[in-house]
């Protein structure tokens, strides 16, 4: 009611919510009989893409977490009971009645590819690098001492700074684009590795196992950093359209494909794996003294940023703004 207030909307002007999966009525005659089926298909009601890449990659337990490697990079649990955190977004689950954690950053694969269009091999204009990759695998683990705070387009999770920017710290002679690289890349493990604790936290839960999907898993060498970071395997979704596959889990469990287990059951029957990375824990205990380095950044640097984005403010450029630069 306090929300409907705040928008200036009625609750009569609002539309009926209903669980996903529930069967909400039939097709209407007009396309059944324009797409050649059955009149009597069901209308399923379906759920957000990113909840409905969790169904699909069958995280619907609070022990086992999906991980969108994307432009952004997004990862979330399913939860029984509804909790609010500053960190992360609740939101309506995929199994009906449950909830889903999800954690958002808004720098993933955008970041790396902004990288290596920008410092890169410029006749690759921004594609992936397998120099660019064997060479920062060569990097010891932490950089020798580069830390990155990857908020090229601000920050969400954990701190919803729509005026935060990236840095990159510990600058010395002996490093090179390669170092820098492999600090991108493991600082968006930092952040993850962060954001994941808030969500145990919320459920009182571990998680035992990260489901991967997105463009970025195609990088051995990021999805091993990602692994090493966070502490916890990874195993890798096969489907590539992770979100319609989720939406096809909770429309077959809406007319019982898979028995009377619901979306629980169906995510289990249709979801597809394939290998499993599993983390280095010495290297993760490195990791953590790393991070516990990179964590200071942001505080010591948030009233800098503010006054950036004033000077920003006061003499703004004539040059138009990057659609990635908005939240």
């Amino acid at each position: 009611d306090e929300l409907l207030d705040i928008a200036g909307v009625r609750r009569d002007q609002m539309p009926d919510l209903v669980p996903p999966g529930d069967v909400m009525g039939t097709l209407k005659p007009e396309l059944a009989s324009e797409w050649g089926i059955s009149a009597s298909t069901p209308i399923i009601s379906g759920l957000g893409d990113g909840q409905a890449a969790g169904v699909g990659a069958a995280a619907v337990t609070p022990d086992v977490a999906y991980l969108n490697l994307g432009t952004a990079v997004n990862a979330g649990v399913a939860a029984h009971d509804y909790v609010y955190d500053p960190v992360f977004r609740t939101l309506v689950g995929g199994v009906p009645g449950d909830y889903v954690f999800e954690v958002v950053q808004s720098s993933g694969s955008y970041l790396a590819g902004w990288f290596r269009e920008t410092l890169g091999d410029p006749k690759l204009l921004g594609e992936p690098d397998p120099e660019l990759d064997r060479a920062a695998s060569e990097i010891p683990p932490g950089a020798e001492g580069l830390i990155t705070l990857p908020y090229w387009n601000a920050v969400q999770s954990p701190y919803w700074d729509a005026i935060a920017r990236g840095a990159v710290v510990g600058w010395r002679g002996t490093h090179s684009r390669a170092h820098m690289y492999r600090s991108i890349l493991e600082s968006i493990g930092f952040e993850m590795k962060l954001n994941l604790e808030s969500i145990e936290a919320g459920t009182g839960t571990k998680i035992t196992t990260l489901r991967a999907m997105g463009g970025g898993t195609r990088s051995e060498l990021w999805r091993q950093i990602m692994a090493d970071t966070a502490g916890v395997p990874i195993t890798l979704c096969l489907e590539d359209e992770i979100s319609a596959l989720g939406a096809a889990v909770v429309a077959m469990a809406g007319i019982g494909a898979h028995g009377s287990g619901g979306v629980e059951q169906s995510a289990r029957e249709m979801a597809q794996f394939g290998i499993t990375v599993e983390p280095d824990m010495k290297l993760h205990e490195q990791y953590r003294d790393v991070a516990g380095v990179q964590r200071k950044l942001y505080p010591q640097l948030k009233e800098t940023f503010r006054e950036l984005y004033e000077l920003s403010e006061r003499y703004p450029s004539s040059r138009p703004e990057s659609p990635q630069a908005e939240l």
